[in-house]
């Protein structure tokens, strides 16, 4: 049904032919030295580029479409355009740096062409995803093919600048080869001189106004901006390089803090400064808050490089794409300017469990520290590709990386192939140990879909500690924020007793296109072969940059490409291929001390990489001035553990050190990084700061969730000694304190020492959190004082059937709407009564990223018992805006406005969307039951799903529903004359399910109380708390959470008591 729909809107638009080509012959025409294009920059002075292009031939395949031939142009080193239907031709793209804040200009200085006939050249089929068979998309001739006219129309031109970390750039394309269709003639330039030049004529587009001068870059970015830039180096374009890598920012989910620390220590030792941050405690709530802590990070002199997020996307959350809402990781690092260039390097280690990622660190510590020299599996790799894609299959491109890695010391390149491929063979090729793995071809979120090896087979390896590294061309392999995906699954598979899997993988969140990620792909392995590059992280992005030139840069496949390809595992991880990295030292800093006589211990562990340690090399460096001028030979008391003590001098002082130590291969190793520029240092001084309390209030909390947990974060230039909290109920009768336990780092946590028993709706916390530093005079402080309510707000869930139904999400289609009826009776017997619907919820089964626009939600009270058509009429609106699924699962929405259930009506709801573009369905868990949910989807050309979706059908199933709702206490005052004495009624109804009313009258001012009983007199609900005005009251008693059996209600006055019996009967 959809597929037709999609061709009869192709047949409307455009006038089309499909036909089917095959390969008949090729052959190459040289006219220069080497074939394809020559880059020479003659002139870069800071404000015009002058760059002189060579063409030196090409390649032709002769390839028949529908019995008649045509060529397809090619070059080395040079992509094509591929626009769809016209003709597809050899293409050179190549970015340069240019000024700061002009807008930029291109002419042509000189040229040197010629023209020949030649044989027809075949039309692009376009860019399409990695999930649609090439044989089944059909060649197209465009209007280009009758117009007596070249194409392209320009040789060269200019994309729209973009800014990437340091510098500001754009892509320079230049076309050598134009094709007149209706004459069958090329005209071919072979030389080209063009100048790039500022146009105060024209608009600037993405500025870059610097916020500090540039003086040095970053060591991995310094690598990058010579590949990428073809003037990157001459005349003023070049900037020394830092020679320490930059610094790294670890995002960790609170319930990891402790289990990163070894992972930090490690990359302290290897050089990097390390910043941490726990999520959400310090970086704040949602994915905006962490793109603002990054940004601000960035905004400093000392900027950020790496980014490490640590967590599954439900513990730290994504960003979705601009492209078309992939999840996307890399989105956070789009820092600088306007365009979509990364401005640093990104990943996420996802782990489920403390244990996992404790298997996890420790594989990624032992691959980079643990080198075992020599071994053959580092310069051993894998190709697996199909055999798919004309003119050129995956299994060629496979075979030309794997051509770059033996030309470039790999030993190895096993080859996997559509043609004789085998699950065993893979396993096998795996198991027996490759440093890389490169797969080519359809994929699906578990696995590499041609050959269907997936999750469970990377379960099976036995490889050990032998991990590779997965660059993946392939769909949804990298889709993390479902169920574990494939690139997941290579990082957590395995424990530390039986270890297996990969040291990471680079793949895409959404469908891959066909030819722009073997772009990606390619350019990685020339960086990884020639090792130009050797983090993860400058391996992946570099190459995705390099794909960005030639496909778009900020828009189209460009975009595409950069915000859906995610790293997961460390993008620091060093791919050096079996070269270790040197001694390794890890060393927890020295705090600040009132000790002013010393000595101060310093302790560090230094492991040895494959080589011992130089005896008396390794040493303690320190002062308390400026310079560093004594030293200190650091002794080994056991094992790797190396101590030394610094004097103290009876006074107050800044001390400052650093650790150094050499081993025979004569590699030098720093604590910290870049010594010794950067240092340790600690205050011996006598303390009067107080430590800083930091706390997000608790909100109004559900008695279901209580006892709730408070977490701070607490520090102090000492230490802390305690961390506790003060807290009373309704009033300071009863005040009571429990001790905050620290969960690592400087964050604290417990649970109120209290139970549900001891709290009713309707009561009030009041807490202070305390904290106490180490000092000898005891420093203290304390937070405000915060309160919260005990809210009788509770989730009910109707249905439990296991059948999946495509409403209310039917996002295959551009408008759906879908009307649901739950009656009163289904509502009770879950358990929920007359109250506030806050949330609405689904169990989705399969969750697309795309977001729903125009999205809405809309309840009704209603006596109706079945379904006939969608109700027009009676809506309240309660939601009204985007909604895009986070996942799997129960997800809750969280309405923008409550609705009030009665608590006897049967409850009626409508969702509906308006998209522009449909993607796939997104189908929950629903129940058979008839004549309950209405629903209709199609995709409108024009009109809102919402408003022009009237007519639909009956559906077999609904959803399963979950809502939250928070239980009302609906008290009246009654007008009229005022009482005259005190008197409590019956309830009534009496007996009821499970909403009754309580009225009593009140003759002069007084504080006055309604409580419920339970048979054994206890106290299980307060109704009414409060001073009272005299008149005549009437409170509702909402019976749901209880159960069936006789209750007591009682008021109570100064001066008056009465009890009344009620019965409750479910």
């Amino acid at each position: 049904m959809k597929h037709f729909f999609f061709l009869r809107k192709i047949f409307q638009s455009l006038l089309i032919t499909i036909l089917f080509a095959s390969i008949i012959s090729a052959q190459t025409v040289k006219f220069g030295d080497n074939i394809g294009t020559k880059s020479n920059v003659l002139v870069s002075n800071g404000n015009t580029i002058k760059i002189e292009y060579t063409f030196g031939g090409y390649n032709t395949e002769t390839i028949k479409i529908n019995g008649k031939e045509y060529i397809n142009i090619s070059a080395p080193g040079m992509s094509q355009l591929m626009e769809k239907g016209y003709p597809q031709l050899p293409v050179f793209k190549k970015s340069v740096v240019i000024p700061d804040l002009p807008a930029m200009n291109v002419r042509v200085l000189e040229s040197d062409y010629f023209e020949s006939t030649t044989a027809p050249v075949m039309p692009s089929k376009g860019h399409f995803t990695r999930d649609i068979d090439p044989n089944s998309v059909p060649y197209i001739f465009a209007d280009a093919y009758r117009t007596d006219a070249l194409y392209p129309q320009k040789n060269v031109s200019l994309d729209e600048p973009y800014i990437v970390r340091d510098l500001r750039g754009c892509v320079v394309q230049f076309n050598p080869v134009q094709y007149n269709p209706v004459k069958n003639t090329l005209r071919i330039y072979r030389r080209m001189v063009v100048e790039v030049y500022p146009d105060n004529s024209k608009s600037s587009v993405n500025p870059f106004y610097r916020l500090f001068p540039l003086a040095k870059v970053d060591y991995d970015f310094a690598g990058i901006y010579r590949e990428l830039f073809m003037n990157y180096g001459v005349g003023s374009t070049r900037y020394d390089s830092i020679p320490e890598p930059g610094r790294l920012l670890v995002i960790y989910a609170s319930q990891y803090a402790s289990a990163i620390m070894p992972f930090v220590q490690w990359k302290q030792s290897r050089g990097l400064t390390v910043l941490t941050a726990d999520y959400p405690a310090t970086t704040g709530s949602g994915s905006a808050a962490i793109k603002n802590y990054i940004q601000n990070l960035y905004n400093t002199p000392e900027k950020v490089t790496y980014i490490v997020l640590v967590g599954e996307s439900d513990q730290i959350p994504t960003l979705l794409g601009l492209s078309e809402s992939a999840p996307s990781d890399p989105c956070y690092v789009k820092l600088a300017g306007n365009d979509a260039y990364p401005d640093a390097f990104i990943s996420r280690i996802s782990c489920q469990t403390i244990s996992n990622l404790n298997y996890v660190i420790t594989k990624l510590i032992k691959y980079e520290r643990d080198v075992q020299m020599g071994a053959p599996w580092y310069k051993q790799a894998l190709g697996v590709a199909s055999n798919e894609g004309a003119p050129t299959p995956d299994s060629l491109r496979a075979n030309w990386l794997r051509d770059t890695l033996l030309l470039h010391g790999f030993s190895q390149v096993d080859k996997q192939y559509q043609s004789w491929w085998t699950i065993p063979g893979i396993q096998s090729s795996i198991n027996s140990g490759k440093s890389l793995i490169n797969y080519i071809g359809h994929g699906s979120r578990t696995s590499w879909g041609t050959i269907n090896y997936g999750v469970s087979n990377i379960y099976q390896l036995t490889n050990g500690w032998m991990n590779p590294f997965i660059i993946d061309v392939a769909c949804v392999n990298g889709n993390f924020t479902l169920a574990e995906c494939m690139e997941e699954a290579w990082l957590r598979a395995g424990d530390t007793i039986n270890p297996k899997g990969g040291i990471g993988a680079f793949g895409a969140s959404t469908n891959a296109s066909w030819v722009p990620p073997c772009d990606m792909q390619t350019h990685s392995n020339y960086l990884l072969a020639h090792q130009y590059r050797k983090t993860t992280g400058a391996i992946c992005f570099f190459g995705i940059m390099s794909a960005m030139d030639i496909w778009g840069g900020s828009t189209g496949e460009g975009l595409k490409i950069m915000e859906q390809y995610n790293i997961i595992g460390d993008c620091t991880t060093l791919l050096t291929f079996g070269v270790p990295l040197g001694p390794a030292i890890s060393h927890t800093p020295l705090p600040n001390t009132e000790n002013l006589n010393g000595p101060y211990v310093v302790t560090a562990a230094i492991t040895p990489a494959n080589a011992p340690l130089i005896p008396g090399a390794t040493k303690l460096f320190w002062t308390r001035a400026s310079v560093f001028s004594d030293s200190i030979t650091m002794n080994n008391t056991g094992g790797n553990t190396w101590t030394a003590s610094i004097p103290g001098n009876s006074a107050p002082a800044l001390y400052k050190y650093y650790i150094k130590t050499r081993d025979t291969m004569q590699r030098n190793a720093f604590a910290p990084g870049g010594a010794p520029v950067n240092y340790y240092s600690f205050i011996a001084s006598s303390d009067t700061s107080k430590p800083v309390i930091t706390h997000t209030a608790i909100g109004n909390t559900p008695k279901s969730q209580w006892p709730i947990t408070v977490n701070a974060t607490a520090t102090d230039n000492i230490g802390i000694d305690s961390v506790w909290v003060k807290w009373y109920k309704n009033n300071t009768y009863n005040i009571k304190r429990f001790k905050l336990n620290s969960t690592g780092g400087n964050n604290y946590s417990a649970p109120f020492n209290s139970t549900q028993a001891e709290v009713v709706y309707g009561d009030t916390i009041y807490y202070r959190i305390f904290a106490r530093d180490n000092s000898s005079a005891h420093n203290m402080d304390s937070t405000q004082l915060y309160n919260f309510a005990i809210i009788n707000q509770t989730n009910f869930y109707i249905g439990n059937g296991t059948n999946s139904s495509n409403y209310p999400f039917t996002t295959y289609w551009m408008d759906g709407r879908t009307d649901m009826l739950y009656t009163a009776s289904e509502l009770a017997a879950s358990g929920a009564g007359f109250g506030t619907v806050t949330k609405i919820g689904f169990n989705v089964i399969t969750a697309d990223p795309a977001p729903m626009n125009g999205f809405k939600i809309k309840f009704q009270n209603t006596s109706a018992t079945t379904l006939n058509g969608f109700v027009s009429t009676g809506w309240t609106n309660c939601y009204d805006g985007v909604y895009t699924l986070p996942g799997i699962g129960w997800q809750m929405i969280t309405l923008q406005t409550p609705f009030v259930w009665n608590g006897t009506s049967n409850l009626l709801i409508e969702i509906c969307y308006n998209n522009s573009a449909y993607t796939q369905y997104s189908p929950v868990y629903s129940t058979a039951i008839s004549g309950m949910t209405w629903g209709q989807y199609t995709d409108l050309p024009t009109g809102d799903g919402c408003i022009d979706l009237s007519t639909g059908s009956l559906q077999a199933y609904r959803p399963n529903i979950g809502l939250t709702i928070t239980s009302v206490q609906a008290e009246e005052q009654q007008v009229g004359k005022l009482p005259t004495s005190f008197v409590l009624s019956q309830n009534y109804p009496n007996p009821f399910n499970p909403v009754t009313k309580i009225n009593f009258d009140i003759p002069k001012q007084t504080f006055v109380a309604v409580r419920i009983y339970d048979i054994l007199g206890r106290e299980i609900k307060t109704l009414v708390n409060e001073m009272k005005q005299p008149g005549s009251y009437s409170v509702a008693f909402n019976a749901s959470e209880f159960a069936s059996g006789v209750y007591f209600y009682r008021l109570e006055t100064p001066g008056f008591t009465d009890v009344k019996r009620m019965l409750l009967i479910k």
